[in-house]
C-alpha cells in the first residue's frame, strides 16, 4: 500500500475540500488501491470468521 502525507494540513483544506488537485488525485488513487485489497482479501476474512465462530 502506498502513502499520501499531509504537510500544513491547515493550508492544504478550504472547508472540506482539497485545495489542491494533486492531493485529491493522491487520496483517490490510495482509496481505489485501499478497495481492492479489501475485496480481494474479503474471502479470508469470511474463512477466518467462520473459524472463530464454529470454534
Amino acid at each position: 500500500m502506498g502513502q499520501v502525507l499531509f504537510y500544513n494540513v491547515d493550508d492544504l483544506f478550504e472547508g472540506k475540500e482539497l485545495k489542491n488537485e494533486k492531493y485529491k488525485e493522491r487520496v483517490e488513487r490510495l482509496f481505489r488501491t485501499l478497495e481492492k485489497y479489501a475485496r480481494a482479501l474479503k474471502p479470508i476474512r469470511e474463512e477466518v470468521r467462520e473459524k472463530t465462530e464454529g470454534a
